[in-house]
């Protein structure tokens, strides 16, 4: 059975009752209501009137203190900063254990130029969280500004070791605080692999290519080819960039998880073509064909010297002002000398020469040629050498015309190139 309650409300007491208790919630409801439209009136805008209106409706509530601290902050209206400072200090007495309104009034004395007043409330910041990263980079760095770099260099080693988005800032402060000096700077940062990624991409920018690289290999292998594959990409890009073909290979080879397709110093990659030979995406020791529709080059399995394909090249009637190559870069070791292999089958008719060419980097300096490439209904093989000079780590080897003038120079037929090899000579 179901039993009804009810008030009787005859009472006059009852009534009084009633009305209070009526009053009490409506007073409690409004006055929430109003802190949390003061709240995000004060933190949902950037003029300082709007934000002061919400002050004014909710002087208790640290937040539109807080947010209100930081528009006056930021407007470089005279007077504002120190305005902001009083706010500052008003959210903080109102919540001393939130750690934001701590770093806001550390920033403001900062900016004001109290830099004793910035670092007691910095460090209270840290006392209420010890394990923010970014109490601790503010701490680090106003530390290292007033020269106490081995205290300050704590507090940045302590955020970059929590929080990676601080490791380039932190290899940046470094760096400057230590105008380069490698050492210090890797005494500075300690042992966060974020950061020394980070400060071989300084490096590199210098052009100290080789320290990079030590920087770079300081980092365990397993993460250079998990978590900072995309960085060991960069930095190959800029040893490239710095024509350090070498340091670049390495880079690529360390990292690559198919060591057979890799680069490696000295030897060219897929000589029988039997990987493919991608159009875009391209790596940079790869084979590399340029854009354009003349020649046609492409892989057939319809001839091959070995394997189960070869490089076609088509020529169709009158040469074209445009020359469509192939090639590659190689690392190779300086002042050395190479000898290049490869073998050809060719139904080529033309009046010009078709050769492959090795030079410099990517300098155009001629370092060796093949012979002319000659009509051969069989598979014939070539050879030509080339001597690296001393300055130089990398070579490029490509396909050229020569002796075309375009008006009379007539090209058609195929030809197929099979088993590139590189081999350093005695």
């Amino acid at each position: 059975m179901t039993r009804y309650f009810s008030v009787k409300t005859d009472s006059g007491i009852r009534r009084v009752l009633i009305a209070g208790l009526m009053l009490v919630l409506f007073a409690g409801s409004y006055s929430a209501a109003k802190w949390g439209f003061a709240n995000t009136i004060a933190r949902g805008t950037n003029i300082p009137e709007v934000a002061e209106l919400g002050v004014e409706l909710a002087p208790a509530d640290p937040l539109a203190r807080y947010a209100y601290a930081g528009i006056l902050e930021n407007t470089f209206e005279q007077g504002d900063v120190a305005r902001s400072l009083v706010e500052y200090e008003k959210a903080v007495s109102l919540s001393p254990s939130d750690y934001r309104f701590w770093l806001g009034l550390g920033r403001a004395r900062e900016r004001d130029g109290d830099r004793p007043g910035a670092e007691a409330a910095y460090r209270q910041a840290l006392k209420v969280a010890p394990h923010y990263s970014r109490v601790h980079w503010a701490l680090g760095n106003l530390l290292v500004r007033q020269g106490s770099l081995d205290d300050g260099f704590g507090e940045i080693r302590a955020a970059a070791s929590s929080d990676q988005t601080f490791a380039g800032p932190a290899a940046a402060a470094a760096w400057q605080t230590f105008d380069g000096d490698l050492d210090k700077i890797l005494a500075a940062v300690g042992d966060s692999n974020a950061v020394k990624v980070e400060l071989a991409k300084l490096l590199t920018v210098q052009k100290r290519f080789t320290e990079a690289v030590i920087v770079w290999r300081s980092v365990p292998l397993d993460q250079r080819r998990s978590e900072f594959a995309e960085s060991g990409k960069q930095l190959s890009l800029k040893c490239l960039e710095g024509d350090e073909f070498r340091l670049a290979a390495s880079i690529i080879f360390e990292t690559s998880p198919d060591a057979d397709i890799a680069p490696k110093i000295g030897a060219l990659a897929n000589g029988g073509f039997e990987q493919e030979i991608k159009t875009r995406d391209t790596g940079p020791f790869e084979w590399r064909i340029a854009d354009g529709s003349y020649p046609q080059i492409g892989l057939t399995d319809g001839q091959k010297r070995a394997g189960s394909v070869s490089l076609f090249v088509r020529f169709t009637g009158a040469a074209n002002a445009e020359f469509r190559d192939v090639s590659q870069l190689i690392a190779v070791d300086p002042s050395r000398k190479y000898r290049i292999w490869f073998s050809y089958r060719s139904e080529l008719k033309s009046q010009a020469n078709v050769r492959w060419e090795a030079i410099a980097g990517r300098s155009g300096m001629r370092l060796g040629i093949s012979e002319p490439i000659l009509p051969s209904s069989e598979w014939r093989d070539q050879v030509f050498d080339l001597n690296v000079p001393s300055d130089v780590d990398g070579i490029t080897l490509r396909l050229i015309r020569e002796n075309c003038k375009l008006q009379m120079c007539v090209m058609t037929g195929a030809v197929w190139f099979d088993e590139f090899r590189l081999e350093a000579s005695n």
